[in-house]
């Protein structure tokens, strides 16, 4: 007789066809991948930060424009391609970071130019990469931008993330 298994029994935290996010890996030290998501996380939390380049200038109340009748034409003929537009740009909403999120971006993003101030180019390459992870771009995408092989670039990528981790254990900093 087969041996047979009640399914109430078996406990998983996580699988990965359950549609919740899996649980993140923290390693015990630094490595070069766990640098790489740090500094992109870094990046996507300076985008994040309400930035203002110049003072709002002095105005009124009144909306940027009145409408009129054929604006109101175009809202009952369904032409609503530049009020719709208009209308999301208005009504959009920022989520600021947390004070917990500040901090390790203000931690992380100083790191390529502490570990590699020796090592310019990769810095830069380091940064450049981060960045442009942290607005969802391939790679690849990267490397065409910085004129360089993909293979150059991971390569130069990784050797960069590689010495921030190995100055971030050398001096005992712990792991985010």
């Amino acid at each position: 007789m087969p041996r047979l298994i009640r399914l109430d029994t078996i406990l998983e935290d996580w699988h990965p066809l359950s549609n919740t996010p899996a649980l993140e890996y923290v390693p015990t030290r630094w490595d070069g991948p766990q640098v790489g998501k740090r500094l992109t996380e870094a990046f996507r939390t300076l985008s994040r930060l309400p930035m203002n380049d110049h003072p709002r200038p002095f105005g009124t109340c009144w909306p940027e424009y009145m409408r009129d009748w054929s604006d109101e034409l175009a809202i009952l003929t369904g032409e609503l391609s530049d009020l719709e537009a208009t209308a999301r740009a208005q009504n959009r909403v920022r989520i600021l970071p947390s004070a917990a999120e500040i901090s390790r971006m203000e931690s992380a993003i100083s790191w390529p130019g502490t570990y590699l101030a020796a090592r310019p180019i990769l810095a830069r390459v380091v940064q450049i990469v981060a960045m442009h992870r942290s607005r969802e771009k391939d790679l690849n995408w990267v490397a065409c931008k910085l004129r360089l092989a993909s293979h150059v670039l991971r390569a130069r990528n990784r050797t960069g993330l590689d010495l921030i981790a190995a100055g971030l254990r050398r001096d005992g900093v712990p792991v985010l």
